[in-house]
């Protein structure tokens, strides 16, 4: 089976799952309104109060700069608390229960402090990634561009990997963040050793649904026609692209979940075809 069938079955499947469960989508939701609203309410503060960026400064002030970071912890620990909410139902259904929205909430309050742990260590490694990202930036030429890319791709590379498991894990187990990092590096590499995620199939389709989404913009540039119809289709564009990255979002910890259960219990998880979970990963030494 090709690269691009096994990606396509890849996302038909793991949408068939999360259909059986639409509850997934409403913490998907909920986790879109509340980080607007965070981040919303802090700009908001920081605007009135003259705080973030003091007029005719154009500079952030370190007061402004405290809130914007407290808003990314924010925002983070609130996606944390989602998915892991969502990693126990999916755990929920592959038992062979019968899940409500309620009991995704639940467990994901009595996990709060593990939560709000692992939410830190998150936004401060999103940080770290980004800052080496801007530093690398500054590399001369097309070396120093080629060896930024090979950084930042490692380093992304290497957190993806590490944190693969920790929302099923901290769902599951209740393990604080630096034991969910550690349980989940280990699982991974007990289960698949020297073998590395597709993830091909998430990647594809989402990037080719956001240029799909961004056409309403490229159209209107194209044919240019006006602020008005910019403007909605700006918009428009904007609630699109944010409906696939949520999606996305939500189905990527829907099939990792789905790999926990194998990778714990050897059970090949059910709404998968055989063949899903011997082609999310390839070995190194084979050709996808």
């Amino acid at each position: 089976m090709n690269t691009f069938k096994k990606s396509w079955l890849l996302v038909k499947e793991t949408c068939a799952i999360i259909k059986k469960d639409t509850g997934v989508v409403g913490y998907g939701a909920l986790t879109f309104f509340i980080s607007l609203f965070v981040f919303a309410f802090i700009g908001l503060t920081g605007y009135l109060t003259n705080q973030i960026v003091p007029t005719g400064s154009g500079t952030v002030t370190p007061i402004g700069m405290v809130m914007i970071v407290l808003a990314l912890f924010l925002v983070s620990i609130v996606g944390v608390f989602y998915s892991v909410a969502t990693a126990h139902v999916v755990l929920m259904r592959l038992k062979g229960e019968n899940p409500v929205f309620a009991d995704g909430v639940q467990v994901a309050m009595q996990r709060r402090v593990q939560i709000i742990g692992f939410g830190i260590i998150a936004a401060t490694v999103g940080l770290i990634l980004r800052a080496i990202e801007r530093l690398t930036r500054n590399l001369d030429g097309i070396p120093g561009f080629i060896l930024s890319l090979v950084i930042n791709a490692t380093l992304a590379a290497l957190w993806s990997i590490s944190s693969f498991f920790v929302y099923p894990l901290i769902a599951e187990k209740g393990t604080d963040g630096i034991q969910s990092l550690k349980q989940s590096s280990a699982l991974f590499n007990k289960t698949w050793g020297e073998q590395v995620i597709v993830g091909i199939g998430f990647g594809l389709f989402s990037f080719g649904l956001t240029v799909l989404a961004l056409t309403p913009v490229f159209t209107t540039l194209f044919l240019d026609l006006g602020v008005a119809f910019g403007i909605t289709a700006l918009i428009v564009s904007v609630v699109l692209v944010t409906l696939v990255q949520l999606f996305f979002s939500i189905a990527q910890t829907v099939f990792q979940t789905s790999l926990y259960y194998y990778a714990t219990t050897g059970k090949q998880p059910a709404g998968y075809s055989t063949t899903i979970v011997e082609s999310a990963v390839i070995s190194a030494n084979k050709p996808a």
